[in-house]
């Protein structure tokens, strides 16, 4: 059960930085457009910045979902296979808690 909880865990980090991801580059786009606004950027410049971030959108978008559907995937797996009862499904949830806290928060990825 600890090492499915550490998988699950290390999945979990995974999307979350994903989501961190795409926050930093919503703030991206939002400072283009600022910077766009304020004529720090020509259009052109600007235009060709958002085809990269664009790009990079795309990206990250399809590493997430394939990274959320892994997850999807492993739990339906497990709880159906291996921990079948509430009880096996509880100890499970809060083994990947604890293991969640030690490998997303303590380290980072």
């Amino acid at each position: 059960m600890e090492e499915d909880a550490k998988k699950i865990a290390f999945m979990q980090c995974q999307s979350r930085q994903y989501t961190k991801e795409k926050f930093f580059l919503a703030d991206q786009y939002n400072s283009l457009d600022n910077q766009l606004i304020n004529k720090e950027v020509d259009k052109k410049s600007a235009d060709s910045t958002r085809l990269r971030y664009d790009s990079k959108k795309k990206k990250l978008l399809q590493e997430a979902q394939l990274k959320s559907d892994s997850l999807l995937n492993f739990l339906r797996k497990v709880w159906n296979d291996d921990y079948t009862t509430k009880a096996d499904k509880k100890a499970l949830d809060s083994l990947t808690k604890i293991e969640l806290t030690k490998i997303c928060d303590e380290n980072p990825i």
